[in-house]
């Protein structure tokens, strides 16, 4: 699927490496607050910031539902396909055109992370896709995709909550060789988010608010070969070893929150964060479990995937400073994406009419860092 952040520090570490500290004594006389040290500021301030490492996750967890979700499902059924009659239900040649629609959702329950102080957060995420691809040849495929989401996410711990609005476009393209099939995809991705944070228990309770538009690259490559279990009169049973590679890349601008406090006066806390750019490097080994009947004279295939996903890159971090400190700086770590993860798929897909199908997917992703579950539902169409 296409869904994107230095070890975690305790507060106290990053307390030591975060703001220059000459400037430390002169910001609570700069701005009016009752005095406190440098480490109560900074571990107030980084369970406030948790707002921002949870979007950041958030963000991520897109690729795993939108438009590249569609893209491994189609490599899912098509994986399970006899080539000669191209997943239809008669024999006939394999159709050129092919249009899809999908409508998707799922949610993310995140677990406290003791190390960063990364309180628990939930998120929740819907939309849609479609698109259509192209038999350019007996065994290859290319197609292109468009979708839209819609995430919300909450951390109840601060109060923080944010939402981000996607946008999605991809291309991908299946090649079968015979004994291994590839296949590869390229997506877009464009996130409108906004976050509201409080910070309470340092002088007067301040609510802080931010917008900014990140872009994603993202990416996915997948080599896997097909094999026949049985096969009876009426279905059959087939396995599927697989590797993959699914690269992304996010970038986010720099951006300033506005402060304000309960009194209707300007905020001191408000921050400026720094543009900054995640990688995320996550590799997938699994197999596939198909299988094929039929269903009123007309083929029911289903599909179980399995994957153990291995993040080589699974720092996040954030660098920002005070506003009212021009040129005050520091770093926080934050919540750890999970290094290893067991990914769980199942789908099933009917053909109701020789050219129209419906199909479904869910997942579920399990780590130590949480747990997402996702579906999708769909309609096929070829001609």
């Amino acid at each position: 699927m296409i869904e994107t952040i230095a070890p975690p520090r305790s507060g106290a570490q990053e307390a030591q490496t975060a703001p220059e500290s000459p400037a430390e004594p002169n910001a609570s006389a700069a701005i009016a607050v009752p005095a406190r040290s440098p480490d109560q500021v900074l571990a107030s301030l980084n369970r406030a910031m948790a707002w921002y490492r949870q979007a950041r996750i958030v963000m991520r967890s897109v690729e795993g539902t939108g438009v590249f979700g569609h893209a491994d499902e189609q490599t899912a059924q098509l994986a399970a396909c006899d080539p000669a009659t191209a997943c239809q239900a008669d024999s006939q040649a394999p159709p050129n055109w092919s249009a899809w629609a999908t409508a998707f959702g799922g949610g993310q329950w995140l677990n406290a992370e003791p190390t960063s102080g990364a309180p628990a957060a939930q998120q929740s995420i819907g939309g849609g896709a479609f698109g259509g691809d192209y038999r350019i040849g007996p065994q290859t495929v290319v197609g292109a995709a468009a979708g839209v989401s819609v995430s919300n996410y909450g951390v109840s711990y601060t109060g923080a909550n944010g939402r981000a609005t996607g946008a999605h476009f991809g291309i991908y393209g299946l090649h079968d060789m015979g004994t291994f099939y590839v296949n590869g995809s390229l997506a877009y991705n464009r996130f409108d988010g906004s976050a509201t944070r409080v910070i309470a228990g340092i002088g007067s309770t301040e609510t802080e608010k931010s917008s900014a538009i990140s872009s994603q690259l993202a990416g996915r490559l997948e080599v896997g070969r097909p094999f026949e279990v049985a096969k009876f009169e009426t279905s059959q049973v087939g396995v599927t070893p697989f590797v993959a590679l699914q690269p992304a890349q996010l970038w986010t601008p720099a951006y300033t929150e506005t402060s304000v406090t309960q009194s209707g006066a300007p905020g001191a806390f408000a921050l400026s964060y720094q543009a900054q750019g995640t990688t995320s490097l996550p590799t997938f080994l699994g197999a596939q479990l198909d299988g094929e009947t039929m269903v009123n004279v007309r083929p029911l295939k289903g599909w179980f995937r399995a994957a153990w996903v291995h993040e080589f890159l699974p720092e996040r971090g954030v660098t920002a400073g005070f506003t009212v400190l021009p040129g005050s700086t520091f770093s926080v770590d934050g919540a750890r994406a999970a290094s290893n993860a067991a990914r769980l798929d199942l789908g099933v897909k009917y053909a109701v009419g020789a050219q129209t199908s419906l199909f479904a997917n869910s997942n579920v992703e399990l780590s130590d860092r949480g747990q997402s579950v996702g579906a999708t539902v769909g309609l096929r169409i070829v001609w």
